[in-house]
């Protein structure tokens, strides 16, 4: 500054193309910066000031070249490099109102650069053709028209400083400060221009050296801090992410902590398996000391648990992208069985190839240590109440064949003693199905007439059909020359239970005044469909025939269609479901036919 102002004493212009330049310079610069870090700006401001500054430079060039006494021109009038001077300042002073719109949203960079090269060629062609308003005459000095734009655009730096302090908290606050400081120092400069009567006068010089300043202080804001110290400006929101990304990394390993879950990743390019330090914790080793790979994990699953493992994972891979599966073993060390829940997921490349699998552990001993509890429980329980409430059924037999008794209490003993029945089929049918779950059922050889069974199934579902509003509607298609009846052959009791559990699940899921309608055919084996109108949730619809698999029944157990699986099963039958918008839902039931081997 000191250099420029003795440069001023000695020679004007020089002093004025210097001074010139070097915000020309500074201007370029920031363009340069800021277009080539357009991709990585996350606020649109930046990217602003620095198109501006490309266009107030190039106009400040012209009028450096054509200021009097340069000689570039043919007309050496101080009206041209004035003209230019405001234009200039238009142009600078909207920027700043652009940017302060724009400190926490992007801009497109493109359209942004074709609209100031527009505005740019607009006045430099307004300028040279003449349509331009004058802004020095020769001998009156300042015309009317460039002291009112001075205050205008002094008007604009107030407008975009005012928007800058409103969005202050998107800001560093160091470049806030730098910013504000340029803003108050550019209105100073407009207002010491607005009352010289040379250009080579004492306000014209004090005007040029606040420039220098105001540009300093932009090549400190935007270049500087922009390059020197990228974190502060380019990427003070990648900072804020990283700080989300920690958080959420904490919140995560404090749930897996909570769940009792670990999660872990494998990458199919290098065979690399990383865990999260709950998996370390959950499987009670060092991550300093232990690193899963497959040698590793084979000596502490061992051979078993290991050979599980690693076919569902192949399976997963090559077939499936999702799959779930739990294996069984013991950790070195300790004398407890533990029983592991995975769940793993594989993403592909476009090409099909596998690119990771992405798994969770969960360790779920504990549930499967009260679920045994309760099966115990359970055949406990089955096998004492089975006893006393065949006393109770043999009892009340007996009382109703007494011929003392009256008919009205004979008709309540006979109705008593149909409900006991009642009772011990339901506990008969609960230790079958406890039986069949652990592969030790042997089903019936006796015929079984389907219609029969779906008839007293109509019966029993009859209040609750009523209450829904629906209706049942039983079809017979038999097949066959001799027209022969769909008879199966089982346990009646149980299949009879299959088909009360599909039919009352299709009632409750068909929408009110609608119909359930039951086929049944003996075209290579008895099938059964039963369709309702409703649609299966998508939440259940993988899961369907799972055991405890429910969707928005409150009193619903998810048991009836495992148990009909269950029976179908092992009857060597087969059952699988259909669900869609268009065809509603539809169950398929297959069981042998009678007779058949």
């Amino acid at each position: 500054m000191a250099g420029l102002t003795l440069l001023s004493q000695y020679n004007f212009l020089l002093f004025h193309s210097l001074s010139e330049l070097f915000s020309i310079a500074i201007g370029w610069a920031a363009f340069g910066m800021c277009w080539n870090s357009r991709e990585r700006l996350q606020s649109g401001y930046l990217l602003i000031l620095g198109v501006a500054l490309l266009c107030v430079g190039a106009i400040d060039m012209v009028h450096t070249v054509s200021y009097k006494g340069m000689g570039v021109f043919p007309k050496d009038d101080p009206n041209l490099p004035t003209q230019l001077w405001i234009a200039g300042r238009y142009l600078k002073g909207a920027a700043f109102v652009l940017a302060g719109l724009f400190l926490n949203r992007r801009i497109a960079p493109f359209p942004l650069l074709t609209g100031f090269l527009l505005v740019t060629a607009g006045l430099l062609g307004s300028i040279f053709l003449g349509w331009f308003p004058d802004c020095f005459i020769r001998g009156s000095a300042l015309t009317q028209f460039k002291i009112f734009s001075e205050y205008l655009v002094c008007v604009l730096f107030l407008i975009s400083g005012w928007l800058f302090l409103r969005g202050r908290r998107h800001l560093d606050p160091v470049l806030f400060q730098v910013i504000m400081a340029a803003l108050v120092l550019s209105i100073a400069q407009e207002m010491l221009f607005t009352f010289y009567v040379s250009v080579y006068g004492l306000s014209n010089l004090l005007g040029h050296l606040t420039k220098v300043t105001v540009f300093w202080l932009l090549y400190y804001g935007i270049v500087r801090m922009g390059v020197a110290e990228p974190h502060r400006v380019l990427f003070r929101e990648l900072e804020n992410h990283r700080e989300r990304l920690a958080r959420s990394r904490d919140r995560l390993a404090e749930a897996q902590r909570v769940a009792g879950a670990g999660s872990w990743e494998w990458t199919a390019d290098t065979g690399e398996t990383l865990w999260s330090e709950q998996m370390y914790h959950l499987l009670n080793k060092d991550p300093d000391t232990f690193h899963p790979d497959p040698e590793n994990l084979r000596r502490l699953f061992g051979v078993k648990a290991w050979e599980t493992y690693k076919r569902h994972l192949l399976q997963c891979l090559r077939r499936d992208d999702q799959c779930e599966f739990e294996v069984t073993l013991r950790l070195p060390g300790e004398a407890e069985v533990r029983h592991l829940e995975i769940t793993c997921r594989a993403t592909r490349r476009a090409d099909g190839r596998p690119e990771r699998l992405l798994g969770m552990m969960r360790d779920v001993t504990g549930r499967r240590n009260l679920e045994a509890m309760r099966e115990d429980v359970e055949r406990i329980l089955h096998h004492d109440i089975k006893s006393p409430i065949a006393s109770l059924v043999s009892a009340l037999k007996m009382l109703a064949q007494e011929p003392e008794i009256p008919a009205k209490h004979r008709s309540m003993l006979e109705t008593m003693g149909q409900s006991a029945r009642d009772v011990l089929q339901l506990v008969q049918r609960s230790v079958a199905l406890r039986r069949i779950e652990e592969g030790q059922f042997t089903p019936a050889r006796e015929r079984v007439n389907v219609m029969r069974l779906l008839g007293q199934v109509r019966t029993q579902t009859k209040r609750l059909r009523t209450l829904r509003s629906v209706s049942l509607s039983i079809h017979m298609h038999p097949d066959g020359e001799k027209r022969k009846r769909p008879d199966t052959r089982g346990d009646a009791p149980l299949l009879q239970s299959m088909l009360d559990n599909l039919i009352r699940n299709a009632v409750e899921a068909a929408p009110r005044e609608s119909t359930v309608t039951v086929h049944v055919g003996n075209s290579h084996g008895v099938n059964i469909t039963i369709h309702n109108q409703g649609t299966v949730p998508k939440a259940v619809r993988h899961r369907f025939f799972d055991k405890y698999a429910t969707h928005g029944k409150t009193d619903g157990t998810g048991l009836g269609t495992y148990s009909a699986k269950l029976i179908a099963e092992a009857h060597g039958g087969k059952i699988s479901m259909r669900t869609g918008q268009e065809h509603g839902t539809i169950v398929t039931v297959r069981l042998p036919v009678f007779g058949e081997a």
